[in-house]
């Protein structure tokens, strides 16, 4: 398992948000090798590692900001994209298990969005995807699952070339990967214009299912 940066806020929930308590070196944050294994069962379960950050307090809740910035920095998740294709589409919206709020990025070749698990490594198996539910156009067709330790090289674990499954309203696809390792960082790239012939990247929710280490 590659390094994770050399220090990290340390949070508690005190029930009503997250209070920062202390700095703490990446070796405490690793839980001394704690793993755990998120398996699929169905489309939009509640099984996945997305979801898993997302209730740890008790209730599932949105696990990063709802900002429309191109970053939404999280204390468990973080994402960022290539871009947004405008403050309406804020990254939160593909993690937030809410209908009909899609994520958008900008109208740009090779668009993206990025999952970064922080001090936590994934080997995903599989991966959902579900539409967006405001308009039934502009759907995935051509993309790549890709995964980094340093948010730099990148590993290919799925691709996808004129994939018509992503159709309709809120509809969930599950997609297996291959991975032989573990990462910090997931990407799901597109390498193909949209269904709409546009490069914008619209995705309703992304969740990730395999084997988790920290």
């Amino acid at each position: 398992m590659s390094p994770v940066s050399p220090s990290r806020a340390v949070r508690i929930w005190d029930g009503t948000g997250w209070m920062d308590i202390a700095t703490q070196g990446a070796q405490g944050l690793q839980g001394g090798g704690i793993s755990r294994t998120f398996t699929y069962a169905s489309d939009g379960d509640t099984n996945g590692a997305i979801y898993w950050i997302g209730a740890k307090g008790g209730t599932f809740a949105v696990p990063v900001p709802s900002t429309g910035a191109v970053v939404a920095e999280g204390f468990e998740l973080r994402l960022d994209a290539s871009g947004l294709f405008s403050a309406s589409f804020p990254l939160m919206m593909c993690v937030d298990r809410n209908i009909n709020t899609p994520t958008a990025t900008s109208d740009v070749a090779g668009s993206w969005i990025r999952f970064d698990f922080r001090w936590r490594r994934l080997k995903p198996n599989r991966y959902s995807l579900r539409t967006r539910g405001d308009s039934d156009t502009g759907h995935p067709r051509s993309w790549v699952l890709e995964g980094s330790n340093d948010g730099s090289t990148w590993a290919t674990l799925d691709t996808r070339t004129n994939d018509t499954q992503l159709t309709g309203l809120n509809k969930w696809v599950t997609y297996t990967c291959t991975a032989t390792v573990n990462y910090e960082f997931l990407r799901i790239r597109q390498t193909a214009a949209n269904s709409a012939a546009l490069n914008y990247l619209a995705i309703g929710e992304v969740e990730f299912y395999g084997d988790m280490v920290e």
